[in-house]
């Protein structure tokens, strides 16, 4: 029965952990902090309603990813 109850308690804090962010709460600086959200996703968010401080996403804030070397220039190499 202790095993259940602590088996029970350490999935509990297991669990919590996923829900770092409280995107009702956030400020732009948590939400980027959050795997996966990248521009894409983060429009799509704002289509949706998602505001942070009351403004939508703006993509063109966000730096743009270096390029990645062509496999064909990596090969030349």
């Amino acid at each position: 029965m202790i095993r259940n109850l602590i088996a029970i308690i350490l999935a509990t804090f297991a669990l919590s952990a996923f829900a770092a962010v409280d995107v009702n709460q956030a400020d732009r600086a948590a939400l980027e902090t959050v795997k996966g959200v990248g521009p894409g996703n983060a429009v799509r968010f704002s289509q949706a309603g998602l505001t942070v401080g009351g403004a939508t996403f703006d993509a063109s804030t966000v730096a743009a990813a270096p390029a990645k070397p062509s496999k064909t220039a990596k090969a030349e190499k």
